[in-house]
């Protein structure tokens, strides 16, 4: 019987080694656990520091709006698969006029669906002001509380805009008007406190106002009309932008006590592991467990990238410090409009923050947040620009119904006492154009 061969002696060898390095590793990664890592301090309440921002100087809860806002959103009933139309700022009466008898009936039946959801969004909208608290907590950044609180009422306004649509087919212009106002006002109920609720408030008054001009355009409404509703809408103005920029500031405050070590001193370090997991759950979302699988080697890349990121990170001194600096160049720019921005340095918003931020690790994970915000600057000065205009149009078509004449100029109509001032164009050093033509006039 042949003897077995004795195992070569390398091979004893590797395989030791082998079990060795195993052992070595293990008992590495216990002892790196038991190891404590450093926690953020999380002492300062800046959720109290947003809300004496926002909230309402003589504040009675009696005149918010919050109740009646969240009756309001709780009642409303979607749009049915069968409506007949998308609700969108082309669509209007003449889209309207082309439905047959069933279609129509859709729209009604939705509407008095909503006829609860309108009675309450009219009454918040009545009411001097929304203002609802955010509170403190140890284990969610305000950033995360604002973001579920952010309200769109889009739905909302396109009950309201449906609703003016068959008023002014049933010849009720003066209703149809109510209905568009209470739309118009709708984004004074956003909480205006993110720059997503500012740039939406802008797009909604815009759609509003087209909608407006429209139904002005074919019926030719009387004084009286045009004068009320000028008086309704002028009351709904928006706020001041360096309020964004104040609350925005205290919000990246929040995160950088969560993000950062604090050595007493008011300086730290950034915690790896805290920035990648967050970082991680704001890029992955919703993302189901299949996909996850399907990208595991996607998310190894991603995360040896965050960790080599977070490794480059300022200390938290350093970055507070620019975090400062970032708020207080954007609430600059803020102030100029398009045109003089680009007079005065070249750029465009967004390239003067992008500019300023270059080559630094913080506008790699705020580079979305910094292209909102400079888009919410633009849309801002086109919002103030859009709500002149609107007001301006209204007293144009007053002073035809009460003279039986277009003004010659807009200086004629600020002198007559129809508007109080002349709007800005932003993009350019001059008023908006008025022109008179053969078909009326042009603004």
């Amino acid at each position: 019987m042949e003897k077995e061969k004795p195992k070569s002696k390398p091979r004893r060898i590797i395989k030791k080694s082998i079990i060795l390095l195993i052992l070595i590793l293990t008992a590495w990664a216990v002892v790196i656990r038991m190891i404590p890592s450093p926690k953020p301090n999380i002492a300062i309440d800046y959720a109290a520091k947003i809300n004496k921002i926002t909230k309402p100087e003589n504040y009675d809860p009696n005149q918010n709006a919050a109740l009646l806002r969240q009756q309001a959103i709780e009642a409303y009933i979607g749009e049915p698969e069968d409506m007949p139309f998308y609700l969108s700022p082309h669509v209007g009466t003449k889209e309207i006029q082309s439905l047959d008898e069933s279609q129509f009936q859709i729209v009604k039946d939705w509407l008095n669906e909503n006829e609860e959801t309108l009675h309450y969004a009219t009454l918040a909208v009545q009411q001097p002001y929304f203002w609802d608290e955010i509170e403190h907590s140890q284990d969610e950044s305000i950033a995360n509380i604002l973001w579920n609180k952010v309200w769109i009422p889009r739905d909302i306004a396109d009950a309201f805009i449906s609703r003016a649509w068959l008023n002014e087919l049933n010849g009720d212009i003066d209703q149809a008007f109510n209905d568009l106002t209470s739309a118009y006002s709708l984004s004074s109920l956003t909480g205006n406190r993110q720059f997503s609720e500012l740039s939406y408030a802008c797009r909604l008054r815009e759609r509003i106002g087209w909608n407006i001009i429209d139904i002005i355009e074919r019926r030719n409404p009387n004084h009286a009309s045009l004068e009320n509703l000028q008086i309704n809408l002028d009351q709904y103005k928006l706020p001041e932008i360096s309020r964004f920029f104040e609350i925005e500031r205290l919000i990246y405050m929040d995160l950088v006590q969560r993000f950062f070590s604090d050595d007493g001193n008011g300086d730290g370090h950034l915690i790896a592991e805290i920035y990648v997991g967050e970082t991680l759950n704001n890029m992955s979302g919703d993302i189901n467990i299949i996909d996850k699988i399907r990208y595991f080697f996607e998310y190894r890349r991603v995360i040896g990238e965050l960790y080599d990121r977070a490794s480059k990170f300022d200390t938290r001194k350093l970055t507070v410090q620019k975090l400062e600096q970032i708020h207080a160049q954007a609430d600059l720019i803020s102030k100029k409009t398009p045109w003089q921005l680009q007079r005065e340095t070249g750029e465009t918003h967004w390239d003067n923050l992008r500019n300023f931020l270059s080559g630094h690790p913080l506008f790699e994970d705020f580079e979305r947040e910094i292209r909102v915000c400079a888009y919410s600057i633009e849309k801002y000065h086109q919002g103030i620009c859009s709500h002149q205009a609107l007001i301006t149009i209204l007293a144009i078509k007053q002073y035809e119904a009460k003279e039986g004449n277009l003004p010659d100029s807009l200086q004629t109509l600020q002198k007559a006492g129809y508007i109080k001032t002349i709007p800005m164009d932003p993009y350019s050093p001059n008023p908006l154009a008025y022109k008179l033509t053969d078909e009326g006039f042009t603004l």
